[in-house]
């Protein structure tokens, strides 16, 4: 049994409902699935990721966005929304 601390961040815990979620995964799963997972769990995160499929991710303090990193028993991960500069 793997146990991750999942904190959602400015906007997403407005859409989502919460700021923190404990999640306790069966088997191994990386990055990209966790957010399938909690897309499933969240219907409103996943009404908000099919107009903005990006998120931006960090494990245990660590930008990890667009990467498929393995998660490991005791992780902590932030999902927020991307940030944009310029225009």
């Amino acid at each position: 049994m793997i146990k991750v601390k999942v904190f959602f961040s400015g906007i997403l815990s407005e859409i989502v409902g919460v700021s923190i979620d404990y999640l306790e995964l069966s088997e191994p799963v990386d990055t990209e699935k966790l957010i399938e997972i909690l897309a499933s769990k969240y219907k409103s995160l996943r009404e908000w990721l099919s107009r903005l499929p990006l998120l931006q991710v960090n494990l245990n303090g660590i930008d990890v966005t667009m990467k498929k990193i393995q998660l490991k028993d005791g992780d902590e991960v932030v999902l927020s929304a991307p940030l944009y500069e310029g225009g």
